[in-house]
């Protein structure tokens, strides 16, 4: 599937080739943001808006809209706030963790600190994380949703100060690598479905399948994005590939790569320890490259992947049957496609809910 011509990603596609009555509550989305970003002036706004106007695969909007519209809340206007809501914080996280890591790209252009500058950067995050409270503040019960929102964002905010202390760190365990991903990534998408199912009113074992299916997505997708960082092409995924290693980023294909060739470990501990002219440095990570592809550390993070999205899809099993339930379950399955071009690419597979 890759990048299209619409500029819309595949977990997009997939859905609305699922459950097309999507379409216009995505739509609302985007003219929502735009309109919020447009009532404001200045540096800000501005940056905001070139990064949100580049597309991105919109995810976790797309998450919670599916979402609300499986529990019984199809064109819900509450749900369009939450997946604002979502998207905003997201895109702020984006431009904090392009601070940290001095990252130059995000979604094929320029990173926010390389255009603005780093002050402007780290205010443009504030920024958005308060443009998403105040959409929240809109909703006519707010306050358990903002309050799960906050706690979210602590730990958006530990699970990235967690992965910057264990730079390089290569005995690193893989429990506490996924452990990090829970905090970085899944956090936002459980929070994205679960918002949107009780911003529509849904009961609370619907609320509770739906955050399950959100954490086992974000998990599955913590992974492909580490995958991505070795296989992708930064024509398709907007940010440059070997940028984990690079960092000193301790991922999965690593960690699964030592337990398999044990002479992986030291070469990428010279890679640390060693002065490389950048030219040597870009030949030892494609030796390291060509040593997990073939100890299968690749295929085994593959493996992960499909494990959690088959979690994902187990845990829409108490909602009833529904386009948008299918189309949840398309989207869990799209992340176990990975290949150099981006998420999901091909068609998705048919998609069966036990019920």
């Amino acid at each position: 599937m890759g990048r299209t011509t619409t500029g819309r990603g595949p977990f997009v596609e997939t859905a609305l080739a699922v459950d097309a009555a999507l379409e216009p509550e995505l739509a609302a989305v985007e003219a929502l943001v735009g309109a919020r970003l447009a009532e404001r002036e200045g540096p800000l706004a501005q940056a905001c808006a070139t990064l949100v106007q580049r597309g991105g695969k919109r995810l976790r909007p797309l998450v919670a809209l599916l979402a609300a519209r499986a529990a019984g809340g199809a064109g819900s206007p509450a749900a369009v706030r939450v997946a604002a809501a979502a998207e905003l914080v997201h895109t702020a996280t984006l431009v904090h963790d392009d601070l940290v890591d001095r990252a130059p790209l995000r979604r094929g252009g320029s990173s926010v600190h390389v255009s603005h500058g780093r002050a402007a950067a780290l205010l443009t995050g504030d920024f958005l994380v308060a443009l998403a409270f105040g959409e929240l503040a809109r909703l006519a019960e707010a306050a358990p949703i903002v309050a799960r929102l906050s706690d979210t964002i602590v730990q958006l905010a530990e699970g990235e100060c967690a992965e910057t202390s264990v730079r390089w760190q290569l005995a690193l365990s893989l429990e506490r690598r996924e452990a990090i991903g829970r905090a970085k990534i899944a956090a936002l998408l459980a929070w994205a479905a679960g918002a949107a199912a009780q911003a529509v009113g849904a009961d609370a074992d619907v609320c509770a399948a739906l955050v399950r299916y959100g954490q086992r997505l974000g998990e599955a997708f913590g992974h492909a994005d580490d995958l991505l960082d070795w296989v992708g092409d930064v024509r398709w995924t907007g940010k440059p590939v070997w940028s984990d290693i690079r960092h000193g980023r301790v991922t999965a294909p690593l960690i699964l790569g030592f337990e398999r060739d044990p002479a992986l470990e030291p070469l990428v501990d010279r890679l640390r320890t060693e002065p490389l002219e950048a030219e040597a440095v870009g030949r030892r990570i494609e030796e390291i490259h060509d040593r997990l592809e073939a100890c299968g550390a690749f295929a085994a993070t593959r493996e992960r992947i499909r494990l959690r999205s088959e979690q994902a899809v187990e845990a829409l099993e108490v909602l009833p049957p529904s386009a948008s339930r299918e189309a949840l379950a398309a989207v869990a399955w799209t992340v176990c496609r990975v290949q150099p071009d981006g998420v999901g690419v091909g068609n998705h597979a048919p998609v069966r809910v036990r019920v």
